[in-house]
């Protein structure tokens, strides 16, 4: 082989060798995939909850997102979320959602935004959760809760018996899987 072969071959072999780097770079970094943010039936332990399906998708910005149904005898749990490309773009989508809030509670008898006593939630920044608006939706009792975890924003919404302080658990329990992200 020629002077002018082993040089091509030896460009290839660089261009070859820093192809892999960066895909052993990428793959070694990527964080969980988004239905592994969601909350999974062992999230929930002494309850037979049966995941009614996950769903994924983009929002009409291209945001990723996702959304899974936990259905047990006497509630459901719905939990969702947006994937940003910034804190700050999903901290602007909070602070549209709090003003939502503000004015659906002030507009309605029958529903309440509580944004004091959010134990076991540990975020201790008021400006990264909307609060727990508490409503009855075609009579059932809901509690939804709307928090960001970095660039993740996170929706849950427990219908039926174990209200307020139910969701709250189960809330500290998104936000810890929300922050692998």
């Amino acid at each position: 082989m020629g002077r002018t072969g082993r040089s091509r071959l030896a460009g290839i072999a660089v261009h070859l060798a820093a192809v892999l780097l960066l895909i052993a770079t990428a793959c070694g970094g990527d964080s969980p995939a988004i239905s592994e943010l969601l909350l999974a039936p062992d999230d929930f332990p002494g309850r037979l909850v049966t995941r009614t399906g996950v769903q994924t998708g983009q929002t009409s910005e291209g945001q990723p997102t996702a959304i899974t149904e936990f259905v047990d005898s006497g509630f459901i749990v719905q939990h969702s979320l947006v994937i940003f490309d910034t804190p700050g773009t999903a901290r602007a989508a909070l602070a549209g959602v709090s003003r939502q809030w503000e004015q659906l509670a002030a507009d309605n008898d029958g529903t309440t935004l509580f944004r004091d006593g959010l134990a076991p939630l540990a975020i201790t920044n008021p400006e990264l959760v909307a609060g727990v608006l508490e409503e009855v939706r075609s009579g059932n009792q809901t509690s939804s809760m709307i928090f960001i975890q970095g660039s993740v924003l996170v929706r849950l919404t427990v219908s039926g018996a174990p209200g307020k302080e139910q969701l709250l658990a189960y809330a500290e329990q998104a936000r810890v899987k929300a922050e692998r992200r």
